[in-house]
C-alpha cells in the first residue's frame, strides 16, 4: 500500500479525472460552488465522480452546513474538505450527520509574508480534531492589500519548517498543500512527513482546471519515492 496519500484537486474535465485515476493518485478533488476558476456545481461533480476509479473529496468554502450535508448525502464522496472559515461547531454538526471523512483546512501565511504563531495554529488544529475532523490540511493564505484573502489555490508555499514543527506535536493526520509541484514535493515530504499531499495548480497546463499529463505523472512519481519512509 502506498504511504503518503495524494489528492489532485480542482479537476473540471472527465479526461482529467481518468488521467488522475490512472496515475496512482489516491483522491480526485472537486471544488463545489467555490470562488475559483476550478469550481463546478453539484450536478457536474456527480458526472465527474461517475468516471472516477478512485475516491473523490468535495471541497466547500463557507457554504452553509445544511447545504454541505445535502450535497454529501446525494453524491456520497469519500471526504469533505472544508476550506473556509467554518467553525468547530460546524465541524461537529456535520460530523453528526455525515459518514464520510472530514478534512479541515487551516491556513498559514505565504512564506516571507508574515510571522506564524505556531501555538495558535496548533490550538486551532486540535480544536477541529476534537470537533470531529479526521484530517487537518495545512494550506497557504495570501492576503492582498485590497480584496479578500485567497485561502488555498494560490500556488504559493508557506514555511515548511512550521509545518514540520506542527507535525511532531499534533497527534492527528496532516495533509500538506500550498504551492506543491513535482520539483518540490519530495523535499516537502522529507521535512514534514505528512499523511498526505494535495495540489491543484502545480500539475496544470497553465489554465486553471486543466491538468498536464506529464506533470501529473511526475508528481505521483516523486511522492512514491518517499513511500519507503512510511513502510
Amino acid at each position: 500500500m502506498p504511504g503518503c496519500k495524494i489528492k489532485i484537486c480542482g479537476v473540471t474535465r472527465e479526461q482529467d479525472v481518468r488521467l488522475i485515476s490512472d496515475s496512482g493518485a489516491d483522491y480526485v478533488g472537486l471544488l463545489i460552488d467555490m470562488p475559483s476558476k476550478r469550481t463546478v456545481d453539484a450536478e457536474r461533480a456527480a458526472r465527474l465522480m461517475a468516471v472516477s476509479a478512485i475516491p473523490a473529496a468535495l471541497l466547500f468554502f463557507d457554504k452553509p452546513r445544511e447545504d454541505v450535508a445535502r450535497i454529501v448525502e446525494t453524491l456520497n464522496p469519500a471526504a469533505v474538505q472544508l476550506q473556509g472559515h467554518e467553525t468547530q461547531q460546524d465541524v461537529q454538526w456535520l460530523r453528526g450527520r455525515m459518514d464520510c471523512a472530514i478534512w479541515k483546512g487551516v491556513h498559514l501565511p505565504a512564506a516571507g509574508t508574515g510571522e506564524v504563531q505556531s501555538q495558535e495554529v496548533l490550538a486551532r488544529m486540535n480544536d477541529y480534531a476534537m470537533a470531529g475532523a479526521d484530517v487537518i490540511l495545512l494550506d497557504t493564505v495570501v492576503k492582498p492589500q485590497q480584496g479578500a484573502a485567497q485561502m488555498g489555490g494560490t500556488g504559493k508555499t508557506f514555511d515548511w519548517n512550521t509545518a514540520a514543527e506542527l507535525s511532531t506535536v499534533f497527534p492527528g493526520l496532516i495533509m500538506l498543500a500550498g504551492g506543491l509541484n513535482p520539483e518540490n514535493v519530495g523535499r516537502a515530504i522529507d521535512m514534514v512527513h505528512p499523511w498526505g499531499v494535495d495540489l491543484a495548480s502545480g500539475v496544470e497546463s497553465g489554465t486553471p482546471g486543466i491538468k498536464d499529463p506529464a506533470k501529473v505523472t511526475a508528481f505521483v512519481k516523486e511522492v512514491r519515492k518517499s513511500d519507503l519512509f512510511y513502510m
